[in-house]
């Protein structure tokens, strides 16, 4: 089974809602799966509007506290958590390791058939590789041309916008997001490393789970304005 789940949080230009509209209508195969995890930074969900009610997603949000004491760390630190919450199926730390998921972020638009096509590659993948660990991106703000899949170079890899990871590659990035940025909150410090960067330095430091990248993109970035303040950066073969 794939799950697909979503992180947001609430800010001043919010794309969510267009981006969960565009999910759905871009290919109507998403509505046959489980409900859209959204993982929310915060303890509100009003900011979603009408999506905090519809059947098709399942809102996460946090505790008053939990939301309180994220306020006080770096944008970049909560990120990261949250991405590990969404990798993560369960609060109490039970991974399911028969689920693939498709971890998205909140400001995207989507090619037609997107999920229908991601799908059509990981077959692909799985019949060329024999592997049933890799992370694949959906979205990469880089040229690749060999298609339908290319190989990512692993220290050129940034941006964790879209990326479709097997159940192997969910448990081990999940670890990853642990060991850097959860495990020494109780310290009072983190590593203050952007979760794409977290993956990043894993990924050339390991052989497995092999780094990927969907080509043509199914995913464009359409977020200029930035959760965590960087760079704005798009995928130049996105092809609606």
């Amino acid at each position: 089974m794939i799950r697909v789940a979503l992180t947001t949080v609430d800010r001043p230009r919010s794309y969510v809602q267009q981006t969960l509209k565009r999910l759905f209508v871009s290919d109507k195969t998403t509505e046959e799966l489980p409900p859209v995890r959204v993982v929310v930074d915060g303890a509100s969900a009003d900011f979603l509007g009408e999506w905090a009610e519809d059947p098709r997603v399942e809102v996460e949000l946090l505790s008053l506290r939990t939301a309180h004491l994220q306020r006080e760390l770096d944008p970049i630190d909560r990120c990261a958590f949250t991405t590990y919450r969404a990798l993560n199926d369960h609060p109490g730390g039970q991974f399911d390791q028969e689920d693939s998921l498709i971890l998205l972020q909140d400001d995207l638009e989507f090619a037609d058939r997107w999920l229908e096509k991601t799908l059509e590659v990981t077959l692909c993948i799985e019949a060329d590789t024999a592997s049933d660990n890799f992370v694949l991106a959906l979205y990469a703000p880089h040229p690749f041309e060999k298609r339908p899949y290319s190989v990512y170079c692993r220290r050129d890899f940034y941006g964790c916008q879209a990326l479709y990871l097997t159940p192997r590659a969910v448990h081990t990035m999940a670890g990853v997001l642990h060991e850097g940025n959860i495990r020494h909150r109780g310290a009072g410090k983190t590593d203050r490393t952007p979760d794409d960067l977290l993956m990043r330095n894993h990924f050339i430091a390991h052989r497995e789970p092999y780094l990927l990248a969907m080509v043509p993109s199914v995913v464009q970035h359409i977020g200029e304005v930035s959760a965590i303040g960087v760079g704005f950066h798009r995928s130049p073969t996105f092809e609606r």
